[in-house]
């Protein structure tokens, strides 16, 4: 049975007009929103001498019984977590806005073609200047690795591609414990044996008509899925915690994604020769970053993205989206008095209780 997250098919002409037109409102609208969120969650209005936000809302905030950080910002689950590079979330949450921004400013100028490259290449700087080169190389890797199952075999460029992964993967292996000059020789020795690995002996398979071809891109798109159980697994047998990093830690809370591409890949929706930066820019924005615990599944697979792309003007996408975080800012700053409002009214003029949670009900 085919499972399709698809709307309607686009032309690259319709997308080409949707691309046209550039509005100086809606530019100056994304920045003033954009303004706004670094005021309200980072050190910038510190940083430019700005009343931050509780010496402007804390009368306000103690009407409605709201808590501040202890630096004066609005309190918000938005984490960049488990950095080492910054000594709080406000900074790590500045660069992530300022990654947003550029993907904005890439995706809203430059041709078509540049854009999905643009979403990756901010990412790949975002998660690079927060959680470091080695973290950003493990995940780039492991995408690297099921891009070669799944494409490679209909690539002209899979030589070097897969030598590009046995060397990665053995700096990855070798680098923290072994000299540069041994190192060089260790990175030129993997990508020889992944190279021959590759088209000597999985690409015959995967080209074949044997139930392998099949077999083995499945079980690799479950291997975050299957990483979770040899953890559980590792833990229970040797009674030590396994420690895993943030990059590997990503990467299987993209299962969903993952799965919902090989399905659309087994039921031909996905060029089989689909580039490689067409390929990551489905699993690597910089959205990924704080949203890979709580939703991991948006916008996930081939065909959802592919039909969704560009299928309305840019400037009416780019308005909604700030009409969303116009509403969310406003709900942010103002929701818990509107209800708090609305409660005093309800209790004072009608004697009816009410529950903001429904915790307060048991």
């Amino acid at each position: 049975m085919k499972i399709k997250l698809r709307g309607a098919t686009v032309t690259d002409e319709t997308r080409a007009e949707h691309n046209q037109q550039t509005r100086m409102p809606i530019l100056i609208g994304f920045f003033v929103v954009m303004a706004v969120l670094l005021w309200l969650f980072t050190h910038v209005g510190t940083f430019f001498g700005i009343p931050s936000p509780e010496d402007v809302f804390g009368t306000f905030a103690e009407i409605v019984d709201y808590d501040f950080d202890s630096d004066g910002n609005v309190d918000s689950q938005l984490r960049v977590q488990s950095t080492d590079f910054w000594p709080d979330n406000d900074s790590g949450r500045a660069w992530l806005f300022g990654a947003i921004c550029g993907a904005f400013l890439s995706g809203y100028f430059r041709p078509l073609r540049y854009k999905r490259p643009s979403y990756v290449f901010w990412f790949l700087a975002a998660f690079d200047l927060l959680y470091g080169w080695h973290l950003t190389t493990m995940f780039l890797t492991g995408h690297l690795f099921l891009y070669l199952l799944l494409h490679g075999p209909h690539r002209k460029n899979t030589e070097l591609l897969s030598t590009a992964f046995g060397m990665l993967a053995t700096l990855l292996t070798w680098v923290e414990t072994t000299e540069l000059k041994y190192l060089l020789l260790y990175m030129s020795a993997g990508g020889a044996t992944s190279w021959a690995a590759f088209n000597y002996v999985l690409n015959p398979v995967l080209t074949s008509q044997h139930q392998a071809a099949k077999l083995i891109p499945a079980i690799a798109m479950h291997l975050p899925f299957l990483a979770i159980y040899g953890g559980i697994y590792y833990e229970l047998a040797s009674g030590v915690k396994w420690d895993k990093s943030l990059a590997v830690i990503i990467f299987m809370y993209q299962w969903a994604r993952l799965i919902t591409y090989h399905m659309d890949y087994r039921d031909g929706e996905v060029p089989k020769d689909l580039p490689l930066l067409h390929y990551l820019s489905v699993f690597l924005s910089p959205a990924v970053i704080p949203n890979y615990r709580y939703a991991p599944y948006l916008a996930q697979g081939y065909t959802y993205l592919e039909s969704s792309f560009y299928n309305n003007d840019k400037n009416s996408i780019i308005t909604g989206g700030l009409k969303l975080w116009s509403i969310a800012i406003f709900y942010l700053i103002f929701g818990e008095y509107i209800v708090d409002c609305f409660k005093h009214y309800m209790v004072s003029q009608w004697n009816v209780p009410v529950y903001k949670f429904i915790s307060s009900m048991v």
